[in-house]
């Protein structure tokens, strides 16, 4: 039925090129985070919870959590012409 693993993981799941934890607004995912979480504990529960996705060893925000909790689009010239 699937010919790769890329095919298997869902277009919202796959992570947007030229992004990072900084490209999502903070206040919007923090509220699901408790406070005395470290930096650490932030990024292991922004994986688990696929707002980012890990690729070549960097964390990549993924499609649906970029359209959920970006900044302005056109802050970063990083990837506002990425085609998501």
């Amino acid at each position: 039925m699937f010919d790769s693993l890329t095919e298997r993981i869902a277009f919202d799941e796959q992570f947007v090129p030229n992004t990072s934890k900084d490209t999502l607004k903070r206040d919007l995912y923090e509220r699901f985070i408790t406070q005395s979480a470290t930096a650490d504990a932030v990024e292991d529960l922004l994986l688990k919870r696929r707002l980012l996705v890990k690729e070549d060893q960097q964390n990549r925000a993924s499609v649906a959590r970029v359209l959920m909790y970006h900044l302005q689009r056109k802050r970063s010239t990083e990837w506002q012409d990425t085609c998501i």
